[in-house]
């Protein structure tokens, strides 16, 4: 199991180690979960109340709310207690959309992978990577030729890790399609 966790995650391998299992899906069984400092919801947790953050849901709200949540590492990282060093979102939203969205709250974006659905939010010099929801065409393993989608399964499906599938929205409620 080592070998797929960052070794920072030492601590949830030596968890798992006294299990001697990995559960199938962390987060469907609570009670059972392997990490007994970990959460399930992030109501309170830094992350959902950064007012960066929270000024850039304002801004994509604005145009279709609760359409845009966080996903990946920053969301696995909370579950676990670290505090994430950068921060993913994904979204029904096109990335024109997004861009519109951010021009009208008064927040710079780059187009960083615009082919792909990826926008860059620079809110109080902090970047955000917004991620239209994708879904695979066509694939080697390495390259996708996606479409974006509005089902947030089909973008679950497409990424590496089952935690890296994982999603919280703005009142801190984890999805893990």
């Amino acid at each position: 199991m080592r070998q797929f966790l960052p070794k920072n995650f030492t601590h949830a391998t030596a968890a798992l180690r006294q299990r001697q299992t990995a559960p199938a899906n962390i987060l469907s069984k609570p009670a059972k979960f392997p990490y007994p400092h970990a959460m399930t919801t992030l109501t309170h947790h830094k992350l959902i109340t950064d007012p960066a953050l929270v000024r850039l849901w304002q801004a994509l709200d604005a145009h279709t709310p609760n359409a845009t949540r966080l996903v990946g590492g920053c969301v696995r990282d909370a579950v676990l207690g670290v505090l994430a060093s950068d921060v993913d979102l994904s979204t029904k939203l096109l990335p024109e959309h997004v861009m519109q969205a951010c021009a009208a709250a008064g927040i710079t974006t780059v187009p960083t992978g615009i082919a792909h659905g990826t926008i860059t939010a620079i809110v109080t010099k902090k970047p955000f990577e917004i991620t239209t929801l994708r879904k695979d065409i066509s694939t080697d393993g390495r390259r996708a030729e996606v479409a974006f989608t509005d089902d947030w399964h089909e973008d679950a499906y497409r990424r590496d890790f089952t935690m890296n599938a994982l999603y919280c929205d703005q009142d801190g409620t984890i999805f893990d399609p």
